[in-house]
């Protein structure tokens, strides 16, 4: 490589790519996306599951009826599909772990937004067979980085028995049969009693998955328990009472 090639690389170089269209762009900025890419943003969501609404009333329709979870709320700080969606896939199945990286960016300001204090972070875990298959856990490494951002613990909390197959044919009264009883507590070399935790997960869709992480996390007693995701889902209006 030249003089003039190495500079141009110094300064603009080639191999930093927009982390939702993988185009290349000039310099690394703190999102790592490209001036092209408009992704979905959750500007307008539910106070409690954090999923994404159409109207500008504070609680989605399954929170205005009366719906509970083992969690206190949850936030992300996209809206799942399109750009989104392809990042989240190549996360998990195209080897992007990088990404990781870029990602818990925009997951740590949708946690200062909310104004959360968390005391340790943890993350969705995942079945040692399917572990073994992809190689790493991408709830994991958000998890890591967004604790290295925010300056807290990442703790191993929970392990995961047996993966629930198919869960994105099911609905989230399926889901939520289907996941039952695959999650279950660790015993935490700290105990976590009267803490705060903050769930880590890439996507929540029923919120089945993080709710009955949330469940056996509770066994271990804190004060509250709190879920971030990369991105959620749109919450589906009544139509009828």
């Amino acid at each position: 490589m030249n003089a003039l090639k190495i500079i141009k690389e110094l300064f603009f170089p080639s191999d930093i790519k927009c982390i939702f269209c993988d185009g290349e762009i000039s310099r690394e900025n703190k999102y790592c996306v490209c001036g092209d890419c408009s992704p979905d943003f959750n500007t307008q969501y539910c106070l409690l599951c954090g999923k994404a609404i159409a109207n500008q009333s504070n609680y989605c329709g399954d929170c205005k009826g009366g719906r509970r979870y083992f969690f206190a709320a949850a936030r992300a700080p996209f809206v799942y599909g399109g750009l989104v969606k392809d990042a989240v896939h190549r996360l998990k199945y195209g080897g992007g772990r990088y990404l990781a990286r870029y990602m818990a960016e925009y997951m740590a300001d949708s946690y200062y937004e909310a104004g959360w204090e968390a005391d340790v972070v943890t993350f969705v875990p995942m079945e040692k067979k399917r572990l073994k298959t992809r190689g790493y856990n991408q709830a994991r490494l958000l998890a890591e980085n967004v604790a290295r951002i925010i300056g807290k613990p990442c703790s191993r909390l929970l392990k995961r028995d047996k993966h629930a197959e198919n869960l994105a044919r099911m609905n989230r009264s399926e889901r939520a049969e289907a996941i039952k009883g695959t999650i279950t507590e660790l015993s935490p070399e700290e105990s976590v009693e009267d803490k705060t935790l903050l769930l880590v997960d890439d996507v929540m869709t029923t919120s089945a998955t993080a709710d009955e992480c949330c469940r056996a996390l509770a066994k271990l007693k804190p004060a509250r328990i709190y879920v971030l995701t990369f991105a959620t889902s749109r919450s589906k209006p009544f139509l009828y009472r």
